[in-house]
């Protein structure tokens, strides 16, 4: 019974990562905000990664269960501000005079923040996906020989 309840423990792992992108993105644009949102975000994910800490004790799986903590925390911790959706007046004032005077359009200006926001939530999880999937297998691995 504690290698099923751990099991479905590892796929609300997977639905927290992917809520923290998707909330991470419709959070509020001010860095104030987003820094109360990444700690309240990391702080869920740590009561949640407490919640079958001694089940992973007792089925000595703790070192995989570590290794994947450990690893999400860190990840949750450095998920990006948005600040390419944060404008100023100085921005808008700059977009404006640019366009008057023949540089790039309102449109071109929003796809480039747009495409860079994308570009860094990207290399966000391409720089942590690979160590948070190595150790969720790593501790589904462990438990299924534990069957």
């Amino acid at each position: 019974m504690l290698v099923k309840r751990i099991l479905v423990w590892t796929t609300k792992v997977h639905e927290l990562i992917a809520i923290t992108q998707s909330e991470s993105l419709n959070a509020p644009l001010d860095r104030d905000t987003f820094e109360r949102f990444r700690a309240e975000i990391t702080c869920r994910a740590t009561s949640m990664l407490e919640e079958h800490r001694e089940d992973a004790e007792l089925l000595g799986v703790i070192a995989q269960y570590r290794q994947l903590a450990a690893a999400l925390k860190e990840s949750l911790e450095t998920i990006p501000f948005p600040e390419e959706a944060t404008v100023s007046q100085d921005d808008v004032i700059g977009g404006v005079f640019k366009a008057v005077l023949g540089g790039a359009s309102v449109e071109r200006q929003i796809k480039k923040r747009v495409d860079s926001l994308l570009s860094r939530y990207e290399n966000w999880w391409r720089s942590h996906r690979a160590q948070i999937t190595q150790d969720l297998g790593n501790l589904q691995s462990a438990l299924i020989d534990r069957l």
